[in-house]
């Protein structure tokens, strides 16, 4: 909250713990990173197994106390800079679950190809290939899938190149495919070029 939030109320809508350790090394000499985050919450959200009965009933929804979500992250730079030992290309992964309810993505996994310096002579170019699959609650789908509409799992893929057309100047290309949840909706396609000064 950004006001009147202290000293009275202060944890009032709850109270969130984030634990994130991580851990720095080197594989086949290249560096690597693995990192476990784990989330716990006080704060109360909408409880989707009760979701349904109370929109037909005309009441607001209940709620229910405490959620949770744990992940796992890991990134290894497959190509590294020689005039900056931080800075290349490599593979992504994070994955994370949680409760399913009241956080309404119940698991998912998000993994990606990129970085800097695809290409010689090109070590302030861009790129990114990537793909996420949300599992979407459950709890939350049942509840609100009707025969009209129906609700699935989310996923989609970009790809991107972003090129240096001088230090300060970057010309960025884009493609993204998404498949929405709502079963009603086409897949989308989606194509950009923006500029960065």
């Amino acid at each position: 909250r950004t006001a009147e939030y202290w000293p009275d109320d202060l944890f009032d809508e709850g109270v969130t713990f984030y634990f994130t350790p991580s851990y720095s090394t080197k594989l086949d000499g290249r560096p690597t990173t693995i990192a476990l985050t784990g989330i716990y919450t006080t704060k109360s959200g909408v409880d989707f197994s009760e979701l349904s009965e109370s929109f037909q009933q005309g009441l607001e929804p209940s709620t229910k106390e405490g959620s949770y979500s744990v992940g796992f992250q890991f990134s290894h730079l497959l190509h590294v800079d020689p005039a900056n030992p931080r800075k290349g290309w490599g593979v992504h992964l994070k994955g994370a679950v949680s409760d399913g309810n009241p956080n309404y993505v119940q698991s998912s996994i998000i993994a990606g190809l990129g970085g800097t310096g695809l290409f010689k002579g090109r070590e302030l170019d861009s790129f990114g290939v990537g793909y996420f699959y949300y599992n979407l609650s459950d709890e939350l789908e049942n509840a609100i899938s009707t025969e009209e509409e129906a609700y699935r799992d989310e996923q989609g893929a970009e790809v991107y190149y972003s090129f240096a057309v001088t230090p300060w100047f970057f010309v960025t290309g884009d493609l993204e495919y998404i498949a929405p949840p709502r079963k009603s909706l086409e897949n989308a396609f989606i194509a950009g070029l923006r500029a960065n000064i």
